[in-house]
């Protein structure tokens, strides 16, 4: 899988645009960014999925996810080392 994006923040809200070259798939973006927390809803012809990011210290955690998609869901926790 090969995901590029171009988002666009405007205070809270962002929005733009996705495409996957592997599967030829594109679409929409939009969503919220507070305070760490992003809320997105990722919209194309053949998937809809709710994604969220959650950066907070030294963590941040991803969730997509995509009911009745190939892959329902997605979930990664990152931890960044303090030296």
């Amino acid at each position: 899988m090969v995901l590029s994006a171009n988002i666009e923040q405007n205070g809270n809200d962002l929005s733009g645009n996705w495409f996957e070259s592997e599967y030829r798939q594109g679409g929409k973006i939009y969503g919220t960014s507070v305070d760490g927390l992003i809320e997105a809803r990722i919209e194309g012809n053949t998937v809809a999925a709710l994604v969220t990011i959650q950066t907070k210290g030294n963590r941040q955690s991803f969730v997509m996810d995509a009911p009745g998609a190939w892959v329902s869901q997605v979930s990664i926790d990152l931890n960044k080392d303090a030296k």
